[in-house]
């Protein structure tokens, strides 16, 4: 990447999904700070809710494209991402591919970069688990962004170590937090100070079930190997929690797949006391959820990050974790270990500080600042 080249030419982040975008805006903002030529590309692989995470962020995109469509499937997104990917190239002629995670969008961008021979960064690289199958389609498509990229930014030391057991070379591997710590701390801060507000509904329910001492669960739920039995017997085992204890209550943003609102009504959990079933929400109201809650229980990769670095006690909803250094309680969608699971979390009041496993909120920076060394 000679001088020249990276001063006409811009460093280009690619994101599709909304935990792509909460984990690039900062890291966007950084590099503009630092005067590196920057220029954001919304696929819109879920285009509602990456806009609205972008929003949180004061982060207006300068490429976007809609690819989504009703009951898109791995085909259509691949296939659309990855065409769509090689018009912005040609056109945008990046110096620098930014991609993070896992997602589909992530793969096939990183693909299209590396048709082109554009370098590659992969911001969360390093993460496994010991089957391909699993979490699907995000276990391939990481190991592919590996194979195909230039520098690769570890969330951990572990993650980093993992690359270089692969064979990855040791200069293009740096071990520099996860940026979704970057984005939750930066959220809450914001909330703190009454820079961003939180949805009426969601700060009056949590205020109320505070006043009646009642312990708070937040639940999400919407992994593909899921679908079908897996949610349904997340679902009733999350029933079953509330019918033990008066004292429970659920919070439950439901992704808007129909495949987790059709297992939600087939378990009975939609007719449960004690539960508020909500539409997705905006980050900083997911942030606010979860600092408000006593035990989160949940499939999602980012949110594992996020309420362990809130030291809340977490029950992960999958068989593999790709998140093992804050000693997470894996339940999988087994009911009775679910529900084992929130038995447990309920006697016990307090954690042990797990300390900061997933950075301390400087990501973006140490990112941006190898960005800038290795442009000149």
């Amino acid at each position: 990447m000679g001088k020249s080249k990276a001063s006409r030419c811009p460093v280009l982040l690619v994101a599709g999904t909304r935990p792509e975008a909460i984990k690039l805006a900062l890291l966007c903002k950084e590099l503009r700070r630092l005067a590196i030529p920057t220029r954001f590309c919304a696929l819109g692989q879920h285009a509602e809710l990456l806009d609205d995470a972008l929003r949180c962020f004061q982060v207006e995109p300068d490429v976007v494209r809609k690819i989504m469509k009703p009951k898109q499937d791995l085909f259509h997104i691949n296939a659309r991402s990855l065409l769509e990917a090689k018009k912005i190239f040609i056109k945008e002629r990046p110096s620098l591919v930014v991609v993070q995670g896992d997602t589909t969008t992530a793969m096939a961008s990183a693909l299209a970069a590396f048709y082109l021979q554009i370098p590659v960064a992969h911001v969360e690289a390093g993460l496994r688990t010991p089957s391909i199958r699993r979490p699907f389609p995000e276990e391939l498509n990481r190991r592919i962004i590996t194979l195909v990229s230039d520098l690769h930014f570890a969330p951990t030391e572990q993650a980093a170590k993992r690359l270089l057991h692969e064979g990855v070379a040791k200069h293009t591997v740096f071990s520099t937090g996860n940026t979704v710590v970057d984005a939750l701390f930066w959220i809450r801060k914001q909330i703190g100070s009454g820079a961003i507000q939180v949805g009426q509904e969601l700060f009056k329910t949590i205020a109320k079930q505070k006043e009646l001492q009642r312990k708070i669960l937040l639940l999400t739920a919407h992994r593909r190997e899921s679908f079908g039995d897996g949610l349904i017997s997340i679902f009733r085992a999350i029933g079953r929690a509330l019918q033990e204890n008066n004292d429970l209550y659920v919070l439950f943003p439901m992704h808007p797949n129909p495949a987790i609102r059709k297992a939600f009504e087939e378990s009975g959990l939609s007719f449960a006391a004690n539960l508020l079933q909500l539409p997705p929400l905006s980050y900083q109201d997911l942030v606010y959820a979860m600092d408000a809650s006593d035990i989160v229980a949940t499939d999602s990769g980012g949110i594992q990050e996020e309420a362990a670095s809130l030291n809340k006690h977490v029950l992960v909803l999958r068989k593999e974790t790709d998140r093992p250094e804050a000693h997470l309680l894996l339940a999988g969608t087994e009911e009775e270990k679910i529900l084992r699971g929130i038995r447990q979390m309920l006697r016990r009041e307090q954690l042990l500080d797990r300390g900061l496993p997933y950075g301390d909120g400087s990501s973006s920076r140490r990112i941006s600042l190898i960005i800038k060394g290795m442009l000149k």
